[in-house]
């Protein structure tokens, strides 16, 4: 999505930070399983479509992401401060959970109550 899709410049309120931290993050997962095919045709696929993900991934920065602050903007409730936490699924090895919420009483957790309260469209 960062590199891909055009969308994705506005909705990372700092589109250029976030890719880098998703490069650098993506540097650390190759290194730690440098073999799988799917992560290798994934930096193949980025190389080729994106000048953007070339730069980045020239640099050689490495970095996981556990637990960080992500800063979106959403297109109904606007710019949103979330901290993020990955965990492991032991008894699923290569599965990662990752979870985001808003600081208790911040503008981003009136916000997300908003897109919860939000009618939803039935997918029958």
């Amino acid at each position: 999505m960062l590199f891909l899709n055009p969308v994705a410049k506005r909705f990372w309120q700092d589109w250029e930070q976030e890719a880098r931290a998703m490069v650098a993050h993506l540097r650390a997962a190759v290194g730690a399983d440098h073999e799988d095919p799917s992560l290798l045709e994934l930096v193949e696929e980025l190389s080729e479509e994106s000048e953007d993900f070339q730069q980045m991934w020239a640099r050689h920065d490495v970095r996981s992401r556990r637990h960080d602050v992500v800063y979106v903007r959403h297109p109904l409730v606007g710019d949103l401060t979330l901290w993020q936490a990955s965990f492991s699924v032991d008894s699923t090895p290569g599965q990662i959970l990752v979870t985001n919420r808003a600081e208790p009483g911040s503008p981003s957790e009136e916000a997300l109550a908003k897109l919860g309260a939000m009618k939803r469209p039935c997918l029958h």
